[in-house]
């Protein structure tokens, strides 16, 4: 019997019963040591980001 990857087919657990969309690859973090080009600047963005909410959330509480 094929498996349709849906529920529990009579008890047994094979590696394909997991719901997967993978294609099968390991999961890869990004490494800040060997790929330093996609973390440049990351902290400015994300204070910038912060000060961007600030702002935002501000306004309505001072309204309220």
């Amino acid at each position: 019997m094929p498996n349709s990857g849906y529920g529990n087919t009579g008890g047994e657990r094979r590696s394909g019963d997991f719901w997967r969309n993978d294609g099968g690859m390991a999961p890869r973090a990004f490494d800040p040591m060997l790929e330093p080009e996609l973390f440049r600047g990351v902290l400015a963005r994300r204070v910038f980001a912060f000060l961007i909410d600030l702002v935002v959330l501000s306004v309505p509480v001072l309204l309220g």
